[in-house]
């Protein structure tokens, strides 16, 4: 899979996070949404709480907790025959690396089986704007993988 990520993307040398840090298992339930975000590309466990901020160099007393730069997010959808009118599809935003604009991108339904595969960095903005209102109360359920450098 790795190997298909590489050829898909072109970003070569990619490296999975087997501490699965900040990945795995997510479950919203009804009520709930994801702000429009980016994602942490390095995540550092540090020995003083001043030190928490992320940067390109690590500071004194600080661990990187994670394989390398993260890159790449693969999102794997587990809802089975999910409506677009309960909300919780993902979204994508362009912007530059000024933020001097937020453009709708795109939007996905987050249907059984469905996979979505970005790049992380400064400008990826995205998230699930439309809160859950599923009729049954059933949560919106995902796997979600991160791939580094």
């Amino acid at each position: 899979f790795v190997a298909f990520l590489e050829t898909l993307t072109g970003i070569r040398d990619l490296m999975i996070d087997r501490r699965m840090f900040g990945g795995g298992v997510f479950s919203i339930t009804n009520g709930g949404f994801l702000s429009l975000h980016t994602d942490f590309n390095q995540h550092l466990q540090c020995s003083e709480k001043k030190h928490r901020e992320l940067s390109t160099q690590v500071p004194p007393g600080c661990t990187v907790a994670t394989p390398g730069w993260r890159r790449i997010n693969v999102l794997l959808y587990l809802n089975q025959d999910w409506r677009e009118e309960w909300g919780g599809s993902f979204e994508l935003w362009r912007t530059d690396g000024n933020y001097s604009f937020l453009d709708y991108y795109a939007k996905v339904l987050p249907q059984f089986n469905r996979v979505v595969i970005f790049s992380v960095t400064d400008t990826s903005i995205h998230g699930h704007l439309d809160q859950i209102n599923h009729p049954l109360g059933d949560t919106r359920k995902s796997l979600s993988f991160y791939y580094y450098t």
